[in-house]
């Protein structure tokens, strides 16, 4: 479950977002207020502010699942939108526009020709050759405003993810979403990953990795004992 709050005038931008099964939950609450980027802990009631954390990416690429924020994106940045080519989707003529902007993955956008929606978007995966395709449908009209009631997500083909319920606003009053809590308090320092790194946490012992991917190594003399990602 995911609630993204957006003032695209100021540019700020709040996620927050919990998933998980029965086994166990996460929880997450960013936020960028127009200026820095905070990661909240309602637990432990501390925030902490992080450079990694920008109004194009502290949503965690959840914008995405909404058609119009994409076409509004495109509408802001015209200068950095490219024709590529005709192709078909869902047997019906498209236009394929590539949206190529700082601090996004390379977008290609299908457009219907005839209605001028925007039925598809593919992007890269980090694997080379793979991509995700976000896929719209069931369009309707707010104050207004058209958007894609219902949207599924694949990768490279494989069903990835499906939205069964959701609820959008346009306009509506989201002041005092981008504002830290009054009470809490700055998070302890914890060591910084904002690039590739090895940090030694005992003899032998060694924690490498960057962002949110980390491996341990334990160093056994003429070869290494790894876990982890890398």
């Amino acid at each position: 479950h995911s609630t993204v709050y957006v003032d695209f005038t100021k540019q700020k931008k709040s996620l927050l977002w919990v998933r998980g099964n029965k086994d166990g939950y996460s929880t997450q609450h960013q936020i960028f207020d127009g200026q820095r980027g905070f990661a909240i802990d309602h637990d432990a009631k501390t925030y902490n502010e992080s450079t990694n954390l920008t109004f194009n990416s502290v949503d965690r690429r959840h914008l995405f699942y909404l058609d119009t924020a994409l076409v509004y994106l495109a509408n802001q940045h015209r200068q950095n939108v490219t024709y590529k080519e005709d192709a078909e989707y869902q047997g019906q003529p498209h236009y394929v526009l590539e949206l190529d902007l700082k601090g996004y993955p390379k977008m290609a956008l299908y457009v219907d020709k005839e209605s001028h929606r925007l039925s598809q978007m593919r992007r890269p995966h980090w694997r080379e050759g793979e991509f995700y395709g976000y896929h719209y449908d069931d369009y309707q009209t707010q104050d207004k405003i058209l958007f894609a009631n219902s949207n599924y997500v694949t990768r490279s083909g494989d069903p990835y993810n499906v939205t069964v319920s959701r609820q959008v606003e346009f306009n509506s009053n989201v002041e005092g979403k981008f504002t830290l809590p009054e009470s809490y308090k700055v998070e302890s320092p914890g060591l910084d990953f904002s690039q590739m790194k090895v940090e030694k946490l005992g003899e032998n012992l060694y924690l490498s990795g960057k962002n949110w991917g980390f491996s341990l190594f334990y160093d056994a003399g003429d070869y290494f004992v790894a876990a982890g990602g890398y």
